[in-house]
């Protein structure tokens, strides 16, 4: 049976993405993410993520408007 694969550009970008945030956490880490390893507090992890998400989103709107009343498109 030929390799199909029917992900969309989108669904390759992210699939690649998150192999390359799972290499770098081995790299870092020497292991996986396991959600039985009693040294991680995963909620507080969690909530220190989406702060920072937070933030990057607000810089990235921020920079976008900036662009927009400049004629500036960088994309």
């Amino acid at each position: 049976m030929p390799n199909f694969d029917d992900r969309t550009d989108c669904e390759k970008a992210f699939d690649s993405f998150l192999r390359e945030r799972r290499l770098k956490g081995r790299a870092t880490y020497g292991q996986g993410l396991d959600h039985r390893d009693p040294r991680w507090n995963w909620e507080r992890m969690a909530l220190e993520e989406a702060m920072d998400l937070a933030q990057y989103l607000m810089a990235e709107n921020l920079r976008l408007k900036e662009a927009l009343a400049n004629q500036k498109w960088v994309l």
